[in-house]
């Protein structure tokens, strides 16, 4: 997530990435429709079937959907406070993200994720991230992935927050989610690192190769 410019998301299409996440909220790492859509375009060149998600946060509907033509987006992020039934408004379809508070069991957390999953138009993946009073998303900083690995259990998730080269292999062996996203652990000195996007990827795709193995005897 977080992808600015072409080159990067060319080196995340190398190394195997899924989805390529664009941020359309005031972020440092915002990014217009104009260049999101020469990101995409370029990173098609590499793998033409790479996936781009905007990423956006109380945003009108009608915004959501200028930007996510002209960008060509195909999965929109629902990261502020948008209801249950906001999804069935938006033209694409929308992941939800939800960002538990500190002492929120996981229970509530999967009462909350029902809700949306038994809306009009349900979420089509749910993802957990870190916490801020400060911030929509993008802190660096580490969800609790033991509470992760409890909602996990009771519904797939994507697990975001403070995932970097060097943990995400950990965090997928405690959680198993469905995936992982980051933003800021693949950065330096404030800008996307190709070097570090190849290590995070190859680390991720090598942690779910294990996770998917079947078990010899």
């Amino acid at each position: 997530c977080g992808i600015r410019e072409p080159e990067f998301g060319v080196a995340a299409a190398e190394a195997g990435a899924d989805i390529l996440g664009f941020i359309f909220a005031p972020s440092r790492q915002l990014v217009t429709a104009d260049t999101a859509a020469a990101c995409i375009a370029a990173a098609r060149q590499v793998k033409p079937d790479i996936l781009a998600c905007g990423v956006f946060v109380n945003a009108p509907v009608e915004e959501i959907a200028e930007t996510s033509h002209v960008a060509g987006l195909d999965l929109v992020q629902m990261h502020g406070d948008e209801g249950a039934s906001f999804a069935a408004s938006l033209p694409l379809p929308a992941m939800r993200v939800l960002r538990p508070a500190p002492g929120i069991a996981s229970a509530e957390i999967l009462s909350t994720i029902e809700a949306y999953q038994q809306a009009a138009v349900p979420p089509v993946a749910i993802m957990l991230d870190t916490y801020s009073a400060a911030a929509a998303g993008g802190t660096g900083e580490t969800l609790d992935w033991n509470l992760a690995a409890a909602v996990n259990a009771g519904t797939p998730v994507i697990l975001a927050g403070g995932l970097d080269p060097a943990n995400v292999a950990e965090a997928i062996a405690l959680v198993h989610p469905h995936g992982v996203d980051a933003s800021s652990g693949m950065e330096m000195n404030g800008r996307k690192s190709a070097d570090l996007i190849h290590a995070f990827v190859g680390s991720a795709r090598a942690a779910f190769a294990v996770e998917t193995t079947p078990t010899r005897r």
